[in-house]
């Protein structure tokens, strides 16, 4: 018996929907908003979702995107079921991955018709192989300004991933000058990204140098001392991301606070840019700087996301002022953690020594939102 996951806001809608499906012969999960609905369908892939457009927090598009963007369900027939019905709604269900849209009100036997159509299809991808449909989203973390938490948003968001997608996410520590990964991971690499690009960059090389975590996190140690200039070409960085890309679902590269070659080579690379900076004066006329200088170097703004990091116990800077200097609002926003130093000592990060604190609660809501962006 095949199980649909029905994801609507209306309680009344979705029994109404529930109780339609249910006598078309079907299993029925139901989730009443989108957080629920992911949660519902990763714990345990349904075999078609039916989903509301309009709801709190993540929208049915959303939905959809993120239930393509996972190697776990991006095979599940998606029906979106609205009362909105113009042809842009359309357009838009089918972008974000739908393969049907359909328009309330709807009867019973025009929804199992519907249903059972979509199942019936033959797939030409099966589930496992569904895994790599695309290739790995690059995920950058980067400022001009050092420390504002850098490194610590690059390896949490890295085991974040991990955690969210059951998946092995590689780290590319390229802060070349002082890569501290390693030692947040508590890891002793024998071998570095100096290494691997003395010998010939393929997958099969790269994979002989990323040192696994138990999280899921797979590094690429930075040197233990900084190589002499030009030693690490930008060439070679690209080279590498390319290889990567094929294999894994996500990558996430901590980096250097300089825009020189290499810097900008892993820049240019990515799908998205998360641009840290604190609460401070310098650190928010930085950050305009930089999203200047980054558009005027060809970056598309549409992939630098400003990343607010409280990494001081004061309040700093009042938000409303941060926002009017950069103009533009700031929609994430890392909380101060007293314990973060700690699990920096002690190599253990606090996705996994502390889950449950705020910023580690941020940090996976970061990974969510990072996940689905698309740069248009």
């Amino acid at each position: 018996m095949a199980t649909i996951l029905v994801i609507d806001d209306d309680p009344s809608i979705l029994r109404l929907i529930g109780v339609m499906l249910q006598r078309g012969g079907f299993q029925v999960e139901l989730a009443g908003d989108g957080e629920d609905g992911l949660a519902t369908a990763f714990r345990q892939p349904p075999d078609l979702v039916i989903a509301d457009v309009m709801m709190p927090g993540l929208s049915g598009y959303q939905v959809c995107e993120r239930l393509r963007a996972d190697p776990r369900t991006a095979h599940v027939p998606i029906i979106i079921l609205t009362a909105r019905s113009q042809p842009v709604d359309q357009k838009t269900a089918l972008e974000a991955g739908a393969d049907l849209y359909l328009a309330k009100p709807i009867t019973p036997d025009e929804l199992a018709r519907a249903v059972k159509e979509l199942l019936s299809r033959p797939t030409d991808v099966s589930p496992p192989a569904a895994t790599r449909i695309l290739a790995a989203r690059t995920i950058s973390v980067f400022s001009l300004r050092g420390g504002v938490g850098v490194t610590s948003v690059a390896v949490n968001l890295a085991i974040a991933l991990a955690q969210q997608y059951q998946d092995t996410v590689p780290l590319v520590d390229l802060s070349l000058s002082a890569g501290h990964a390693a030692i947040m991971l508590n890891l002793r690499p024998k071998q570095t990204i100096a290494h691997l690009l003395a010998s010939r960059v393929d997958f099969e090389t790269i994979e002989k140098h990323l040192l696994p975590h138990p999280s899921g996190v797979h590094l690429l140690a930075a040197p233990p001392v900084p190589p002499p200039p030009g030693a690490i070409p930008a060439d070679a960085i690209e080279r590498l991301l390319i290889a990567l890309k094929p294999h894994y679902s996500y990558i996430v590269v901590d980096t250097h606070s300089s825009l020189d070659a290499v810097t900008m080579s892993v820049l240019n690379a990515s799908d998205t840019i998360l641009l840290i900076f604190s609460p401070e004066v310098l650190s928010v006329q930085t950050t305009l700087a930089t999203r200047r200088t980054l558009q005027a170097r060809g970056i598309a703004p549409e992939k630098v996301l400003v990343v607010l990091n409280q990494t001081m116990p004061k309040p700093g800077l009042p938000l409303k002022m941060i926002e009017n200097v950069l103009k533009e609002p700031v929609r994430m926003m890392l909380p101060y953690e007293s314990k973060q130093m700690q699990a920096v000592a002690m190599g253990q990060p606090l996705m996994l020594s502390h889950p449950a604190l705020p910023l580690a609660s941020a940090i996976r809501a970061m990974s969510s939102a990072v996940s689905v962006t698309k740069v248009t």
